[in-house]
């Protein structure tokens, strides 16, 4: 967060994330559908990480983390996101920001 109240969010790609799972897991799973396509980033992607981490901050961990790391890729890039299991937490306007 900036000085003036602006949120700076960043593509993180391939880089790891040292998290409570002690382990190191791969930034992939964070990855967007157009960037494990090898199509690049734009807004679009921008918008895919914000809402993965939203629904870190809700389901304690990204979407298929259960899965093996290419398994994960695969759904992420073929059947988006599976829907919420913590559903009854979630906004109407929640709900309709993470359907775009």
């Amino acid at each position: 967060v900036t000085e003036d109240g602006r949120v700076m969010l960043c593509e993180l790609g391939e880089e790891v994330l040292e998290s409570k799972r002690s382990s190191v897991t791969p930034m992939a799973y964070w990855l967007s559908p157009e960037k494990i396509m090898g199509k690049g980033v734009d807004a679009k992607s921008d918008v895919w990480t914000l809402a993965i981490y939203v629904w870190e901050a809700i389901e304690s961990d990204p979407p298929y983390m259960e899965f093996p790391l290419l398994k994960a890729l695969f759904f992420t890039s073929t059947k988006r996101v599976p829907e919420f299991k913590k559903a009854d937490l979630l906004s109407d306007e929640l709900k309709a920001f993470l359907a775009r």
